[in-house]
Formats: C-alpha cells, sequence, structure tokens
C-alpha cells in the first residue's frame, strides 16, 4: 500500500514573527493529520512529529493558501 502525504504547515515558535513550516503529513480522517519528518536543527516546531493535529484554511501573507496546523488532537 502507497502512504499518500499532504504538505500542511507548522507554525514555528521564538522565531520573534509569524512564521510557519510546510511539513508532511498523513490525512487521518475529520480534517486531522499526523505529522512526518524530522524538525530541523535550529526549530522548535509547535506540534511534534507523530502528533495529530487539527488544520484550518490559510491564506499567507503572500497570498499563497494552504493547511494550518492550529490544535493537537487528545490522545
Amino acid at each position: 500500500m502507497t502512504l499518500i502525504t499532504w504538505s500542511i504547515y507548522v507554525p514555528l515558535l521564538n522565531k520573534g514573527v509569524d512564521a510557519s513550516r510546510p511539513v508532511s503529513a498523513v490525512h487521518m480522517g475529520d480534517g486531522t493529520f499526523r505529522i512526518l519528518g524530522s524538525t530541523p536543527a535550529g526549530e522548535q516546531w509547535e506540534f511534534a512529529t507523530g502528533e495529530v493535529v487539527h488544520v484550518k484554511p490559510w491564506i499567507f501573507a503572500d497570498g499563497r493558501k494552504g493547511l494550518l496546523g492550529y490544535e493537537k488532537v487528545a490522545a
């Protein structure tokens, strides 16, 4: 079975400005995604690899559209 991944955005912490990073994720249903990959050195993500998050449609300052993680799903 082929794993289908999506690109969602995860907010970055401690950047001094609103910033996010595109990350790979697996759609879990009901608007939730499990984050894949690993955090690059020097970055802090609001949500960790393996966590399941709710996403919402988002329009970035440059006009790009994407899905932004905004809340961790309770375990």
